[in-house]
């Protein structure tokens, strides 16, 4: 499908979120290392509508593993907003954990670990900046879910003593 008629298909629906978002989710997914549909989903990531945001980030950093500063930057504005949009944040950090799996960087590290160990942040949302963490550290999803004996969606469900070693190497690496 040419990026003409996408851009026209979307200027159709563009007032629609629902639609919108089906469309640009089944693009994304119907075209999981094309580069050349960036274009399409940069236009969306600085969008009004979480959703939207959402899916464009994820297009980017989690199906397409760009890991151009400028996406890394915007995944990171949403997710060290507090203000914003939960499901949002969410899907900033396990697309950065995605497009920075064993990359061992710092700076994603050290906002994974600040949230994952917030009291006051989303239990939900620290589960997810926990796994990211470990991710990016990386713990691959087969060994979270072995350790964790199965899927884990709150962070109180985490038994964090079973990632000691890893939870240290982290902290070394984040200066703390």
């Amino acid at each position: 499908m040419s990026i003409k008629r996408i851009e026209e298909t979307i200027k159709g629906i563009y007032n629609d979120d629902l639609k919108l978002y089906d469309y640009l989710y089944d693009l994304a997914y119907s075209h999981l290392d094309d580069f050349s549909y960036l274009p399409i989903y940069e236009k969306f990531l600085e969008d009004k509508r979480a959703d939207i945001k959402s899916i464009a980030i994820k297009a980017i950093l989690f199906m397409l593993k760009s890991k151009d500063d400028r996406y890394k930057e915007t995944a990171i504005k949403y997710l060290s907003d507090e203000h914003e949009d939960e499901d949002l944040r969410m899907t900033c950090a396990s697309s950065l954990a995605q497009a920075y799996i064993g990359s061992n960087d710092a700076r994603l590290l050290k906002i994974f670990y600040n949230i994952s160990f917030n009291p006051v942040e989303n239990d939900y949302l620290k589960a997810t900046c926990f796994d990211a963490m470990m991710g990016v550290i990386g713990v691959t999803s087969k060994e979270l879910f072995e350790r964790n004996r199965g899927v884990v969606e709150k962070f109180s469900e985490i038994n964090t003593q079973l990632y000691n070693r890893e939870i240290d190497k982290i902290r070394f690496l984040i200066g703390i």
